[in-house]
């Protein structure tokens, strides 16, 4: 996958009915190294920022609840 201008090897599950575009998970966050910074406003890898959408510019589906809860299982 590339992530602004580095390029990192990982892998995807896909999940059936679940409406998120991608979600990282802390093992990927971990082998990485990479870290939220919240001040910033960014994901840091490294000596590297990416800067995180403004909320204006995310599009209002993807901030929307995507899918109802799960029934829980008996």
């Amino acid at each position: 996958m590339k992530l602004g201008a580095q390029m990192l090897m990982c892998s995807f599950t896909v999940m059936e009915g679940v409406h998120i575009g991608l979600l990282f998970g802390l093992d990927m966050l971990k082998r990485h190294q990479m870290c939220i910074d919240l001040k910033q406003n960014a994901l840091v890898i490294g000596n590297k920022c990416i800067q995180f959408l403004p909320e204006h510019l995310i599009p209002k589906a993807d901030l929307e609840d995507p899918a109802p809860p799960m029934a829980a299982m008996p």
